[in-house]
């Protein structure tokens, strides 16, 4: 798959096995970098065979917890918080997906957090690493200290899908055929799918994810800021670990 743009880099992936670089002559080296990481690395895992989730993920004692939903729903937002509440950081932008014993578990990835301006300025930390993200103005890039990373793979407790513009909060489980279609619509760059000849083996790794793994729609009025969502999320953790039904 050969993936280009404009004005940053050329990308030529073989077999999910090797990445060819190729920047732009005035092309940033952190643009090319958070290029590389992002769209390239989400091509390399679907010729992989494997998921990538468009979501942010955190450790805690109950498994990897994974935030996915359109750009500003706060995903980046979550993650921040709670690598601040002691909950590491798995990835923030792809949550790449493994099997182990049956059961998916989550790999770790890039830790860096691409926060837009306000939520830095809302939620300050000491945090170090800061550049700008490629075609916005708004929107950085931070590192996490070490001690808010994550380096090993944990079982995929919950997969959350972020919905701002509810009247109210609410945490509703998705069952049945509508838990796969949801899963799908998570996918990280799901347009690449036929370049990558990966459709159907993506397609059989989401339907075995939706049988055993917990979805839910997270409604979020417009209101309910960040942390408080935080807070009536990871409250209801503990009660997600049974069964799938």
């Amino acid at each position: 798959m050969l993936l280009k743009t404009i004005r940053i880099a050329d990308f030529l992936l073989t077999g999910g096995r090797e990445m060819r670089v190729m920047p732009k002559p005035a092309a940033v080296p952190a643009h090319v970098r958070a290029f590389m990481l992002g769209w390239a690395m989400g091509a390399v895992l679907q010729q992989r065979g494997r998921v990538g989730l468009h979501g942010s993920a955190v450790a805690t004692p109950h498994g990897a917890q994974v935030f996915c939903g359109p750009s500003g729903t706060g995903k980046s937002t979550l993650a921040h918080l709670f690598a601040a509440r002691g909950y590491p950081i798995l990835d923030d932008n792809i949550a790449a997906l493994s099997q182990a014993a049956g059961r998916a578990r989550v790999e770790p990835g890039v830790r860096s957090l691409r926060l837009w301006d306000d939520a830095i300025e809302a939620y300050p930390s000491a945090w170090e690493g800061r550049e700008s993200v490629p075609n916005t103005e708004r929107k950085f890039t931070m590192m996490p200290p070490a001690d808010r990373i994550q380096e090993t793979a944990l079982p995929l407790a919950t997969v959350h899908v972020l919905q701002r513009g509810a009247p109210c909060f609410a945490v509703e489980p998705v069952r049945g055929a509508a838990r796969y279609a949801m899963l799908r619509q998570q996918v990280f760059c799901p347009h690449f799918l036929p370049g990558t000849g990966a459709s159907a083996a993506i397609t059989n790794a989401l339907i075995a994810l939706a049988d055993r793994t917990p979805v839910v729609r997270v409604r979020i009025p417009d209101g309910l800021g960040a942390a408080d969502l935080a807070d009536r999320l990871s409250a209801a953790w503990p009660a997600r670990r049974e069964a799938v039904a």
